[in-house]
């Protein structure tokens, strides 16, 4: 692990409905923690991933990546990744 926590963020339009419940799935099948309702968050470099399945269901331009050196109490998110 190299200390940054990847932010995967989504705000898909109500016709994306499908769309929205399959990428939150592949969030899950790829090991993601839900961080908040739209907010999922994972300590390893996925940028490519998230890129390919976000176009692959259409919806890259709803999809925001962030990278983040800091969260004030991440003791919760490091035992759920065994870090």
């Amino acid at each position: 692990w190299d200390g940054k926590w990847r932010l995967v963020m989504y705000d898909l339009p109500i016709r994306f409905k499908k769309a929205r419940n399959a990428f939150r799935f592949r969030l899950k099948d790829l090991g993601f923690f839900q961080f908040q309702k739209s907010a999922w968050i994972y300590p390893y470099p996925c940028v490519g991933e998230i890129l390919f399945v976000a176009d692959f269901y259409g919806v890259r331009k709803y999809v925001e990546i962030l990278e983040i050196v800091k969260i004030l109490d991440d003791r919760k998110l490091k035992a759920n990744f065994g870090l």
